[in-house]
């Protein structure tokens, strides 16, 4: 067998660790086993999307630490390979959860009474969406479980909120490739990060209201400049506030 797949953070790495988990060899099998869609498993691996939930929820299940499961064997000790009960309990700690001003929370996203939970649909981002359709069904790529007693201490509705991945580095160190945010789509309002929609592109940005009535779209890589916007000149076609980016669920680094 090829062990590459122990190592590496790829969507067809993690699908090999899940395979492995369950005892299947082939996507028809996981398929079989896991109520996912061949196609599905498919079109994942192909658009590197990474099926966080569903990981979360193995690792709930099963004991296999979440973050093996995402990660692999990062301490290169050869008897992981092997899942071993005993380096379940030399894991790491599965990964941890920050509120946007960086304050640690207990994970909403752990929890194994599932009549406590909530689940929040975890999209796709793609490189365009167009107006109006981002958010379809056809693009959920899991529903992410959230604890219902951490949500209602937020004030968020689950109506009006939406998961997305990060990609790409524009918003680091804050927001790094694979992260994930919980965006409550009812704040639209205010300064700090927010989903956007420029034309036909999504966008996860730092805004900040001008005097002028103008609006200041940042990066917090400084490698990216900064745009100003005049709001005066653009309609909903152009330019939209989607949500308030909301909490982080991501690795600490």
């Amino acid at each position: 067998m090829n062990a590459d797949f122990f190592y590496g953070s790829t969507a067809s790495d993690v699908f090999e660790r899940i395979k492995l988990v369950l005892g299947v060899k082939t996507s028809k099998e996981l398929s079989f086993k896991t109520g996912m869609s061949e196609s599905g498993i498919s079109s994942a691996i192909k658009r590197n999307s990474i099926p966080y939930a569903f990981c979360a929820d193995l690792s709930l299940s099963t004991g296999v630490p979440v973050d093996w499961l995402l990660f692999g064997d990062v301490d290169g000790d050869n008897h992981y390979r092997a899942i071993d009960p005993n380096y379940f309990n030399k894991a790491y700690l599965n990964a941890d959860f920050v509120t946007q001003t960086g304050k640690f929370i207990e994970s909403p996203i752990i929890n194994s009474d599932t009549s406590n939970t909530t689940p929040v649909p975890l999209y796709d981002t793609p490189a365009s969406a167009g107006n109006g359709s981002f958010f379809d069904t056809e693009n959920i790529i899991q529903h992410v479980p959230f604890d219902t007693a951490w949500l209602k201490q937020e004030g968020l509705n689950q109506k009006n909120l939406v998961c997305l991945p990060i990609k790409g580095d524009s918003m680091q160190p804050g927001l790094i490739d694979g992260d994930i945010v919980l965006v409550n789509r009812a704040a639209q309002q205010g300064d700090g990060v927010f989903v956007l929609r420029i034309g036909d592109a999504l966008r996860i940005k730092r805004l900040q209201w001008l005097a002028n009535g103008s609006l200041r779209i940042s990066s917090d890589n400084p490698l990216y400049q900064p745009e100003i916007l005049d709001l005066s000149q653009l309609d909903d076609s152009q330019f939209a506030i989607i949500g308030a980016c909301h909490t982080k669920i991501g690795r600490v680094s």
